[in-house]
Order: structure tokens, then C-alpha cells, then sequence
């Protein structure tokens, strides 16, 4: 039996890209916030996946949770603030 497609939220890579595009943010701005180069940031939503401790970077700058990011959680990617990743 032949496997069901991958939707397109269901990888590191593209979880990262949609954090990102969702809220009109440019790698480079990430990358400001996150300390993680740009170009670092486009070879992740390329496909390279990025280790825990930039994922955890990662979310915290995408302001999603890491559960979510980390492809754990389907449920939905957004923080109501900052204290719940505490």
C-alpha cells in the first residue's frame, strides 16, 4: 500500500519556514534575534535540520513552541508569551 503524501507542515524545515513567513519576517531578522547566521536559517528551511540547540533558539526567536517546532505537537505552533516557554 502505497504511503499518503507528507503534508507540507509536517517537516522541521517547513515548520521553521512557516513560523518565519506567517508573521512577514526575513531570515536575516531571525537570524538577529536568534544569533543563528541567515544563512544558517535558509540552509534549515532548505532541508538540512538544525540541531536542538538551535531548534530550541529557533523557536524561541519564531516565538513557537519547540514541541510544535520539533514536529511533537500538531496541534499549533503560537505562544501566548514568552512565559510559557519558561
Amino acid at each position: 500500500m502505497p504511503r499518503a503524501p507528507v503534508p507540507p507542515w509536517d517537516t522541521i524545515p517547513d515548520r521553521i519556514r512557516i513560523a518565519r513567513t506567517r508573521n512577514g519576517w526575513t531570515q536575516a531578522q531571525v537570524a538577529g534575534w536568534t544569533g543563528i547566521s541567515a544563512a544558517h536559517i535558509g540552509q534549515f528551511e532548505a532541508g538540512r535540520v538544525p540541531s536542538v540547540p538551535n531548534l530550541v533558539r529557533l523557536a524561541v526567536g519564531l516565538r513557537v513552541k519547540l514541541d510544535w517546532l520539533g514536529g511533537l505537537d500538531p496541534r499549533g505552533p503560537w505562544v501566548e508569551s514568552l512565559e510559557s516557554l519558561r
